[in-house]
């Protein structure tokens, strides 16, 4: 029941407009979007694994994984042709091989060098400019839910397009840790935000039957974002 309220908020979300873009920008490295959709999201211009990756909740073999494409024209094919969701895994994903290796060399962006990583994949490096490019395109939404605040590449982005007056980007956080804590440990979003929700993710959705309408702190989401 929790994971069909999350699907039907995650629609509500990135299908509210028509005729604009839905981004779906995500570090995590797993697989659960994709199998949670049987395959419908995936990774903007990444092969589509085998059908049966999708339905099974097993980890992959090395003979299933996908190599990356190093030629982006061809890999982004239609992608500003018309508005549509895209879903982009900035730090690359389990189940993913290098371009730019001979050997099979899986592609996840991990430790201290992560721009560097970045850099030298360019599909992640089309993902990390066009996430840049979003943000600073004049008053758009961003909603960050689950994110440590850790990555200094990404904070500097987010934080950029907050303070620059032409971007005017909206910025709203779901973290269940307690306000005052957030504003000691992140002053410098906690000044740029525009809402804070500090809800688990059980408090969103909580998994037991219920009414289909969305829970009250799940609702106090949905009105800032319109």
């Amino acid at each position: 029941h929790a994971t069909q309220r999350l699907k039907r908020f995650i629609g509500e979300i990135l299908h509210g407009s028509r005729d604009e873009k839905a981004l779906w920008f995500t570090l995590n490295q797993d697989l659960l979007v994709e199998r949670m959709w049987d395959g419908q999201y995936r990774s903007l211009g990444v092969q589509a694994f085998g059908a049966d990756i999708y339905q099974m909740r097993r980890a992959l073999a090395e003979h299933e994984f996908v190599k990356l494409s190093s030629n982006i024209d061809d890999a982004t094919k239609g992608f500003g042709e018309a508005a549509q969701f895209h879903y982009l895994k900035l730090h690359g994903s389990i189940g993913w091989w290098t371009s730019y290796e001979e050997s099979s060399t899986p592609q996840m962006v991990i430790g201290t060098s992560k721009e560097e990583f970045i850099d030298k994949e360019p599909i992640l490096k089309f993902y990390y400019n066009l996430f840049r490019t979003a943000l600073n395109q004049g008053k758009k939404k961003l909603l960050i839910i689950g994110y440590g605040f850790r990555d200094e590449h990404v904070n500097r982005i987010i934080l950029d397009a907050t303070r620059d007056k032409n971007a005017g980007l909206e910025l709203f956080v779901i973290n269940s840790t307690k306000p005052k804590d957030f504003r000691r440990d992140h002053p410098e979003f906690w000044e740029n935000m525009l809402g804070y929700f500090p809800y688990t993710f059980h408090e969103l959705f909580p998994n037991r039957d219920q009414v289909e309408k969305p829970t009250q702190p799940l609702q106090e989401v949905l009105d800032a974002l319109k």
